[in-house]
C-alpha cells in the first residue's frame, strides 16, 4: 500500500502524496546535481522508482535483514558522482 502511494496519485481529495514525495526528491536531487554529487542524467522519478523497487522487493525478507541496506548502498553507489574538484 505505501509503495503504491509513492508511485501514483491516490485519487482522493486529500494532498497528492506522490506529487509531494516526487517534488521533495527532485529538490534534493537538483541540489546534489548542482554540487556534482549525483549523476546529471538521473531524474527524481528514476530515484523514486529505485527506492520503491527496493522497498517492494524486500518487504517480506525477514530471512535476510541486511538486504535492504545492501541494495540501497548499491543504488547510491550507482547514482553517485564523486565531488568536483575545483582547480
Amino acid at each position: 500500500m505505501g509503495g503504491a502511494l509513492l508511485l501514483e496519485p491516490d485519487g482522493t481529495s486529500g494532498p497528492d502524496c506522490h506529487r509531494r514525495i516526487l517534488d521533495m526528491a527532485a529538490g534534493l536531487l537538483t541540489w546534489a546535481q548542482r554540487h556534482g554529487t549525483a549523476r546529471a542524467d538521473l531524474t527524481a522519478d528514476d530515484l523514486l522508482q529505485l527506492v520503491v523497487g527496493i522497498a517492494l522487493s524486500t518487504a517480506h525478507g525477514e530471512d535476510r535483514p541486511a538486504r535492504p541496506d545492501r541494495l540501497l548502498d548499491l543504488v547510491l553507489d550507482a547514482v553517485h558522482t564523486p565531488p568536483r574538484r575545483d582547480k
